[in-house]
């Protein structure tokens, strides 16, 4: 769930304020997750998943205008690969390095980076 929200937009032809309506997604994710430890601290892991979204329509609106509604509902597939270093007693830092691709109704590609120390 996204609650709503209203923006002013500034451009050279002035101000003009949109409002965002509410968005309720509902959707479902199967799928799997291959590990393989390299020692206590460290592993790979690849996953591979179907995801449906069953609804998740956007409305905007400016002034008695509605702009075109998105919609993310259908399937789509997810691909996964990461690297974890996990903290413990001999090691105080720790990392989740991933990637995913996706294909179907969500199209692209996420990324990210997670580093965490214990003090």
């Amino acid at each position: 769930h996204l609650a709503s929200d209203t923006a002013q937009v500034h451009s050279a032809l002035g101000t003009a304020n949109y409002h965002f309506d509410t968005i309720d997604s509902y959707r479902t994710r199967l799928g799997l997750r291959w590990t393989r430890h390299l020692n206590q601290a460290q592993s790979f892991y690849a996953g591979l998943a179907w995801d449906y979204e069953w609804k998740g329509d956007a409305h905007a609106q400016y002034r008695t205008f509605d702009t075109p509604s998105p919609s993310t509902k259908g399937s789509s597939a997810m691909l996964e690969l990461g690297w974890q270093s996990k903290m413990d007693k001999n090691h105080d830092w720790g990392a989740d390095l991933h990637v995913t691709g996706w294909a179907g109704t969500q199209r692209g590609v996420t990324y990210s980076a997670t580093v965490s120390r214990a003090f």
